[in-house]
């Protein structure tokens, strides 16, 4: 519920906002990418016991990501149905639903030691985002980044910022 509440405001903010130049501007709109992450994940494996450089916790954080992604990727399923798809949907549609395929396909490897829950969430998501995909399309190209959270990470009073360990 949290990535579905994000991205649509991230989407809304793609109108309103201001661009740097007039080719980011362009480019912003046609293809409405957003930038939905994760701060603390480090702070999670810690407060988890889980060992920051194990397999257990690339399950984890694979799973949580898996997840995350799919989620997002519903949102904008969601947004596409009711408001359409971004403006050059239709010329990447089989490139970017080939590319949610290998995405689902990408569960399969999270490591078998991560949480099954969570696991079997992310392949139901994937699932869901295939067949809803190709139905309905996008409303943005992009709508996950793995960025340095440093700052926003300090001042949401994160024990560690995005995937980075404590420091």
């Amino acid at each position: 519920k949290v990535c579905r509440i994000f991205l649509v405001a991230q989407d809304i903010l793609v109108d309103r906002a201001s661009y740097p130049t007039a080719q980011i501007a362009e480019n912003s709109h046609r293809f409405r990418p957003l930038g939905l992450g994760y701060a603390n994940l480090g702070g999670l494996l810690m407060s988890s016991g889980v060992p920051y450089d194990s397999e257990a916790a690339i399950g984890l954080c694979g799973s949580i990501t898996a997840i995350t992604h799919a989620s997002a990727n519903l949102a904008s399923i969601e947004l596409a149905r009711a408001l359409g798809t971004f403006a050059d949907y239709q010329k990447n549609c089989e490139p970017m639903n080939r590319v949610m395929e290998m995405h689902r396909a990408a569960v399969a490897d999270i490591d078998p030691r991560a949480p099954d829950d969570l696991r079997s969430k992310a392949g139901q998501l994937w699932d869901q985002v295939i067949r809803d995909g190709r139905q309905y399309g996008f409303r943005n190209a992009q709508v996950t980044v793995l960025a340095p959270t440093g700052t926003i990470g300090f001042m949401m009073d994160c024990a560690t910022t995005g995937i980075e360990p404590d420091i």
